[in-house]
């Protein structure tokens, strides 16, 4: 039963990995995303925000991995 949990919860956890992961890489793309609609032309987010998206995300990793790792050392 604990290897089915823990395969749920990596199964879980692999779409959270992959956005965070596509925003480190592609903050601008990351900003726009489900926003391009609002607007006729193409938008370009600030250099402030792109720094803003690209730290949350790091951090969400690392925030991520922690959880990840107290959960299978616990067990």
């Amino acid at each position: 039963m604990r290897i089915l949990e823990n395969f749920l919860t990596i199964i879980f956890f692999i779409p959270f990995y992959a956005l965070l992961i596509y925003s480190i890489m592609y903050p601008e793309q990351a900003a726009k995303m489900g926003k391009r609609w609002m607007y006729k032309g193409d938008i370009e987010p600030s250099e402030d925000y792109i720094k803003y998206i690209r730290f949350s995300s790091i951090v969400g990793v690392i925030v991520i991995t922690f959880i990840l790792v107290v959960f299978f050392t616990k067990s």
